[in-house]
């Protein structure tokens, strides 16, 4: 499980070829099923194919030490090791532009959003770690101090949670000495990653539209721009959540689970990554802006959708003719999400659309409209 990658071997949606996980288990003749319960993916056994293809899927599997990033290929579990890209011929859409050309420009999104995602909740526990042990090192300074710690043996991510506030300030420690400068390491990933998704956008569009990248060299500076307030923003939020993790006793259920659960929101990534898109750069205050002139609702777009992309493709003589709805794999699909995966609509107020149900609590679907929503849309450009 230690050799386990943490995120995609290649960008989700990818079409791939793979070989099903345990193939030489499977064939064994005292083999046992192991069908993972909750985890919507097909049991293994008889009737498993050795080898599977499609576009690529998963999810970060959190219940365990180390995390790893499971890979899901036709519904099946696949060893990672043996995932090849698979050529195809391109559809290609009414203007000419080969469809999974625009379709790579999601990938570039839902990528960026995977990688940021693992990356954010790794360094959220770093955080309250570090802080758990400033806590346990000024408190074993008194004689109560003591006591109260040998009362509660726990490791220091726990302890940041499960200490009552009043003993903190007791020993002399503030929110900010807990936390301050604790994601100073996720900004060297922020910079490194967005640095890399808005390079492959840049090329991206440049190969779209048939020009050369050299000549993009004003998109570059833009979206290094978008990236500096994305993480401004994301900063910002990761601080919050993490002094409202402090002394949280409550949100502490199992002790021993606390170091592989998720705490930080896929809905902070996307609004982050909604900044970095130039939204940011228009409306501080949130990522929640239209994308497009025919989009009213509080769509979050992402590199590929947001103002700076869209100016490029509008500027290289493309319109807007419609958006797809790409479903994302998660342990627990939303179905009323599952069935709008490949849909084609014309605004985010397309009766496609409508939310016939009370939740989530919006007139009208929306990628991301929930907690864990891995949804995706993309532009199709002509």
């Amino acid at each position: 499980m230690a050799d386990l990658p943490k995120t995609p071997v290649v960008p989700l949606g990818t079409k791939v070829k793979a070989r099903t996980a345990g193939w030489d288990d499977i064939q064994a003749d005292d083999y046992t099923s192991s069908f993972e319960e909750g985890l919507d993916i097909l049991p293994a056994g008889d009737g498993v194919p050795e080898f599977v293809t499609g576009e690529l899927e998963g999810f970060l599997v959190e219940g365990t030490t180390p995390v790893y990033f499971k890979h899901i290929v036709d519904g099946y579990d696949v060893d990672p090791e043996t995932i090849e890209k698979v050529e195809e011929t391109p559809a290609v859409t009414a203007a000419g532009v080969p469809k999974t050309d625009i379709q790579k420009l999601a990938d570039i999104d839902r990528d960026l959003r995977t990688r940021l995602h693992v990356s954010a909740n790794e360094a959220m526990h770093r955080a309250l770690s570090s802080a758990g042990a400033k806590i346990r090192t000024r408190m074993s300074r008194t004689a109560s101090g003591r006591q109260w710690l040998e009362e509660h043996s726990c490791n220091n991510g726990v302890l940041a949670r499960v200490t009552p506030p009043a003993l903190v300030a007791a020993s002399g420690l503030t929110e900010q000495m807990l936390i301050e400068q604790a994601f100073t390491e996720f900004q060297g990933l922020w910079d490194e990653y967005l640095q890399n998704a808005d390079l492959s956008l840049v090329r991206q569009m440049a190969k779209v539209l048939g020009v050369d990248i050299n000549t993009m060299s004003a998109q570059t500076a833009n979206l290094k721009a978008g990236a500096n307030e994305g993480w401004t923003f994301l900063e910002r939020s990761l601080t919050s959540l993490a002094n409202g993790y402090l002394g949280d006793s409550a949100g502490v259920v199992v002790t021993d689970e606390v170091a592989t659960t998720s705490l930080v929101d896929m809905g902070d990534i996307r609004k982050a990554i909604g900044h970095a898109s130039g939204a940011g750069l228009q409306d501080p205050t949130s990522a929640g802006v239209s994308t497009g002139s025919n989009m009213v609702s509080a769509e979050i777009p992402q590199l590929s959708t947001g103002p700076i992309a869209q100016e490029t493709m509008r500027s290289g003589g493309l319109e807007i003719d419609s958006y797809t709805w790409r479903h994302g794999f998660t342990p627990s699909p939303f179905p009323p999400h599952v069935a709008l995966d490949g849909v084609e609509f014309t605004s985010f107020t397309d009766p496609k659309l409508v939310n016939s149900g009370s939740w989530p609590p919006n007139d009208y679907y929306i990628p991301g409209d929930h907690a864990g929503c891995e949804c995706d849309f993309y532009i199709n450009w002509r």
